[in-house]
């Protein structure tokens, strides 16, 4: 090495033994940065740190988490792929780039992702799970489920591999397949008050209320201060006929949680059915002023409005929810016609609604239903009212009570 080299070499020494406690200061508080939740202020720690020691594969990757916390999913990829350059055999880089790959809903790259990351460190359920949730955002639901059962394998108690496989059955409609899988779940942990509430919801889709109700319940007695649960419940006992048991569990789960949307619309549609219109707008206005861009929170606005009376004011929810979802709000629109007597301004409307949404045999049932018991004998229309309920049976599987009777 000649003179030169051999001074350059010494200063480049004598820099990086000045520079590297600069960069584990600033690492020191990018991490309590992190942890306070402030990721912004984080990557400039990182960021500095990485400026006096560039070659860090620990610096980067810790800014790289910060950005994919802060959802800066681009940046993110670009310090994983840096700390892959810097560290190749290490699978956790992997995996937190296909995070940010499943994030920014390229599920085909976070998949070969999540299989270099398992290929390095096959024994991590994180990489298993991961890969089985993008998969099945991918439609390969027998290969996600393959990795959910895996992750099991390899931890039986792993919480979120039991969650993963009962929302990929029950997506798929396989519901005794997910009740099965539930109760392995149970088995491994008996208290989990979040499995009772799952058990709930599958017997609550298969028909079941008083299975459904048994399984809230149990979820309640464990973790009675949790408003999803009663919510939950509510609607099972409002399946089941009991309207006072629902209202009293709908009352429960807003005073936890007052801005429970799912209890505010069906506690409101509760009071509405009851003709209770005053209570029922109130919990309607109360969703939204929560979400302000939900059709359904308009559909019960106008249905209220329109059997108080204030028909312009119901009109006036009606096109909003039209700008929302044109079906249904011209569905709500419609209904709120025939209410003031504008008949068939009123089935135009329901009748274009089901033109958009041709498979709702509710809709097809609500037309000849409402052409069969009008009021005004002109505006009853027999062939029409059987054309549709015959619709409504076909679309139903002629297995919906309500619609054959």
């Amino acid at each position: 090495m000649n003179p030169i080299s051999k001074l350059f070499t010494k200063i480049s020494k004598a820099i990086q033994v000045q520079t590297k406690p600069k960069a584990a200061e600033a690492n020191a508080r990018g991490q309590e940065a992190m942890k306070r939740g402030d990721m912004e202020e984080a990557v400039e720690h990182f960021s500095t740190a990485i400026e006096c020691d560039p070659d860090n594969a620990v610096l980067v990757y810790n800014r790289g988490f910060a950005y994919l916390n802060a959802k800066e999913f681009e940046l993110a990829r670009a310090d994983f792929e840096r700390v892959i350059e810097l560290t190749p055999d290490d699978a956790d880089p992997y995996y937190r780039r296909g995070q940010c790959f499943q994030n920014e809903e390229n599920f085909a790259a976070a998949v070969k992702d999540y299989s270099r990351a398992i290929k390095l460190k096959p024994e991590d359920t994180r990489f298993v799970n991961a890969r089985g949730v993008s998969l099945l955002s991918l439609g390969e639901t027998d290969k996600a489920l393959a990795d959910f059962k895996k992750a099991l394998e390899l931890d039986p108690n792993n919480e979120q591999a039991h969650r993963n496989r009962v929302l990929a059955l029950v997506e798929e409609g396989r519901y005794d397949e997910a009740l099965a899988a539930l109760k392995e779940w149970l088995e491994a942990a008996p208290d989990c008050a979040e499995a009772w509430n799952r058990r709930g919801q599958v017997y609550r889709m298969k028909g079941d209320h008083k299975r459904a109700i048994a399984a809230y319940t149990k979820a309640i007695r464990l973790a009675p201060d949790d408003a999803v649960y009663y919510s939950n419940r509510g609607a099972s006992l409002d399946d089941s006929g009991q309207k006072k048991e629902a209202l009293a569990d709908f009352k429960k789960s807003l005073e936890l949680d007052p801005e429970n949307t799912d209890a505010l619309y069906a506690r409101g549609w509760l009071y509405a059915l009851a003709r209770r219109f005053e209570q029922g707008l109130a919990d309607f206005e109360r969703w939204i002023a929560i979400e302000p861009d939900c059709a359904g929170a308009y559909d019960g606005q106008s249905w209220c409005l329109a059997r108080l009376g204030r028909e312009q004011e119901a009109l006036k929810a009606a096109e909003r929810e039209i700008e929302l979802s044109r079906p249904k709000g011209l569905r709500a629109r419609g209904h709120v016609k025939l209410i003031a007597g504008q008949y068939e301004a009123g089935f135009t409307d329901l009748k274009e609604a089901f033109r958009l949404q041709p498979d709702n045999a509710e809709w097809a049932n609500q037309i000849a239903w409402m052409r069969s018991v009008l009021p005004d004998p002109a505006v009853r229309n027999p062939e029409e009212a059987i054309h549709y309920a015959q619709i409504a049976r076909r679309l139903s599987d002629n297995k919906n009570w309500y619609i054959v009777n």
